[in-house]
C-alpha cells in the first residue's frame, strides 16, 4: 500500500513537472475585436482594453483572422492596455515578442510593446520592442541602472505588413531577430544584461505613462496584429500563417503611389495616384474611412490619375486617416492616406 502511494505521488510529480515544461507565460492577442488573450501556452487570460482612439479594423489584408489593431496618425494616446499579472512578468529569463506591423509613419522612436510605467522620474521597463530612429527593431530591457537595447540589422518598411520578432535567450546571452516568418532568425546580437519584473501594465502600441493628461508617448502609428509574448521561441513564430497575398504580378503592392501623403485639404483638395502597371480591365478606386464606410468610389482608367477629396454629396472630407483601395477583379492593393486641414 505504501509502495503504491509512493508510485502515485511520483507519477503526480512527474505530471506536474511535464506540465510546467509544456507551459510558458505571456499571451497572444489576435485583435479579433475583443482584445482577448488567446495563447495556448499561458495560464491566465489577459484581456486588452482599447485606449483613446484605438480601434479594431478589417480594411487591410491581415496576417491572420479578419481584424487588426489600428492606431490613427492624427490621434494622440491611442493604444491597447493590458493590466499587470504574473503571466506578463519576466525576470532574468528567456523572453520573446513577435507581431505583424503596418507602419504608416516612421518619424520618431515608436514603441510596439512595453511592459511597465514610464515617467520623467521613474522608468521601470521590464521588456519592450520598439522601432528606433534608424527604423530598426530594438529589443529593450531595464537593469538596475538604465535601459539596455539590442538592435536588428534590418530596417522596417512603410505601408506594408511586416513580421517582426525578437527573442532574448538569457542563458546564451543573445537576442535573435526576425523580419520574416521562418524558423531561423535573420540576425543575432550579443546581449548579457539582467532585468527585473514590475507591476506596471503591458501596453501595445505605446510607451505607457501613469498620467491622465498624457497616458502614452512615442506611440506607434498604423496597424498591429497577432502580438505574441512567450519565454519559448517556438511560440513566437507563426509558421502556419502568413499575410494573404492577393496581389498579382501585374499589380504589385509597391506599384501604388499616392502624392502628396499626408495632404493638406486647405492647400490642395486632391491627390495624384500612380501605378507602375494598370491591370487589364476596369480598376476601381475606393476610399474608406476607418469605420469601413466607402466615402469615394470611382473607376480608374489609366495612370496617373487624380482623385478629388470630396464626398459624394460634394463636401470636403474631414481630416483623419483613410484607406485607399485599388481593386481589379480579385486583386486588391491598399494604402493609408492621411488628411489634415
Amino acid at each position: 500500500m505504501i509502495r503504491r502511494a509512493r508510485s502515485i505521488a511520483l507519477m503526480l510529480t512527474l505530471l506536474m513537472v511535464c506540465s510546467l515544461h509544456a507551459q510558458s507565460r505571456g499571451g497572444r492577442w489576435q485583435m479579433e475585436e475583443n482584445g482577448e488573450d488567446t495563447a495556448a501556452w499561458d495560464a491566465y487570460v489577459n484581456v486588452g482594453v482599447l485606449q483613446g482612439g484605438a480601434l479594431f479594423s478589417a480594411l487591410l489584408s491581415v496576417p491572420q483572422g479578419n481584424s487588426f489593431l489600428w492606431l490613427d496618425t492624427l490621434i494622440d494616446h491611442d493604444y491597447m492596455k493590458i493590466e499587470d499579472s504574473f503571466d506578463l512578468d519576466f525576470e532574468n529569463e528567456n523572453v520573446g515578442i513577435s507581431m505583424w506591423i503596418y507602419p504608416t509613419v516612421l518619424n520618431d522612436v515608436h514603441f510596439l510593446v512595453n511592459k511597465g510605467t514610464q515617467s520623467d522620474a521613474v522608468k521601470s521597463t521590464c521588456y519592450a520592442l520598439r522601432i528606433s530612429l534608424a527604423k530598426k527593431i530594438e529589443f529593450l530591457v531595464r537593469d538596475s541602472q538604465k535601459a539596455q537595447t539590442a538592435a536588428s540589422g534590418f530596417t522596417v518598411p512603410l505601408n506594408q505588413w511586416t513580421f517582426v520578432a525578437a527573442f532574448y535567450d538569457y542563458a546564451a546571452g543573445k537576442v535573435y531577430f526576425w523580419n520574416r516568418v521562418t524558423a531561423s532568425p535573420v540576425d543575432s546580437v550579443l546581449f548579457r544584461f539582467n532585468f527585473f519584473a514590475n507591476d506596471g501594465p503591458l501596453s501595445i502600441g505605446s510607451w505607457y505613462r501613469n498620467d491622465p493628461a498624457a497616458p502614452s508617448i512615442k506611440d506607434f502609428q498604423g496597424g498591429i496584429d497577432d502580438v505574441r509574448i512567450s519565454g519559448r521561441r517556438q511560440d513566437l513564430i507563426p509558421l502556419g500563417t502568413a499575410v494573404k497575398r492577393r496581389d498579382s504580378a501585374a499589380l504589385q503592392p509597391q506599384s501604388l503611389h499616392i502624392y502628396p501623403n499626408p495632404v493638406s485639404l486647405s492647400r490642395q483638395p486632391w491627390i495624384t495616384i500612380n501605378t507602375a502597371a494598370v491591370p487589364a480591365g476596369p480598376a476601381t478606386l475606393t476610399l474608406f474611412n476607418l469605420r469601413g464606410q466607402a466615402v469615394i468610389s470611382r473607376e480608374m482608367a489609366g495612370s496617373p490619375s487624380r482623385l478629388l477629396l470630396h464626398e459624394s454629396r460634394g463636401g470636403p472630407l474631414p481630416a483623419g486617416t483613410y484607406l485607399l483601395q485599388l481593386k481589379s477583379g480579385q486583386h486588391i492593393i491598399s494604402r493609408s492616406l492621411t488628411l489634415f486641414q
